[in-house]
């Protein structure tokens, strides 16, 4: 069996308990695997819990497959050039590493693997540009449920106005991160939804001041949103966290942005 870590983030503590369970728990899946192939981020992660894995691959190592700009390479080996947009983004191109490493391992050719990947569309409700209107671009990034995920959004669409829709279900993740971030980024608004909403909003309040926005419902949000946010801006939706206080699931909650949208 083959095992593929991409990334470990705080994440689903509800049903694991606490973040040392949560890792534990990823690294018994992978130490049950013949072939363990890990990203940098995520052997990292490991390592400081003290689980470690020294037969494991790690994908985007230097050693291993790597980035220089656009153009991949093995060790000193040349792979290619890789074209796909969405695919160059900075958070995907681990994501590219992994799965060359994953075909490594089973024999096939790294250069066909990396042209293969040239027509990928990317995942519904994942980073989806979902259209332009009155000069603003609208981002369905519903499938985010953590601060890293709603930070590497909003990393695409940075030096453009931003304004952020999140919230959801609050199972007592730590949201330093996003804050911090939001406090870096003076053109980035913030519109809060849900249990996480209410939870952030007093802090929020102290750093943001006017940049930061309250609703209690998606169409409420978006419009807020419509209304704050510069033309040739971003209304982008990227949680950071669960749909299941508002909706019954993600694909619901993206519904109900494009609704609100006008899509």
């Amino acid at each position: 069996a083959m095992g593929l870590l991409v990334s470990l983030y705080p994440e689903h503590l509800n049903w694991h308990g606490t973040v040392e369970r949560y890792y534990a728990d990823k690294a018994n899946l992978l130490a049950h695997c013949q072939t363990k192939i890990i990203t940098a981020q995520a052997y990292d992660v490991l390592s400081a819990h003290g689980l470690t894995f020294p037969d494991a691959v790690c994908a985007n190592d230097p050693a291993h497959f790597r980035f220089e700009g656009d153009t991949v390479w093995h060790d000193k080996s040349h792979i290619g050039m890789l074209t796909n947009a969405y695919l160059a983004r900075a958070h995907n191109k681990a994501n590219v590493c992994a799965v060359l490493s994953a075909c490594a391992a089973l024999g096939l050719a790294a250069d066909q693997a990396l042209a293969a990947m040239g027509d990928f569309q990317g995942l519904p409700h994942r980073q989806q540009e979902v259209g332009q209107r009155d000069g603003l671009l609208y981002v369905d990034d519903s499938i985010s449920t953590t601060p890293q995920s709603a930070i590497a959004a909003m990393e695409i669409y940075q030096g453009q106005p931003i304004t952020l829709i999140a919230g959801g279900q609050d199972r007592g993740i730590d949201y330093t991160i996003l804050q911090n971030y939001l406090a870096t980024h003076p053109g980035i608004q913030i519109v809060l939804l849900g249990e996480v909403g209410k939870r952030l909003a007093p802090i929020l309040k102290q750093t943001l001041s006017e940049r930061m926005h309250e609703a209690t419902t998606m169409d409420e949000a978006v419009s807020i949103a419509q209304h704050t946010t510069p033309n040739s801006g971003v209304i982008l939706l990227s949680p950071a966290a669960p749909s299941y206080d508002m909706f019954k699931d993600f694909t619901v909650r993206a519904a109900a942005f494009l609704k609100a949208s006008g899509f």
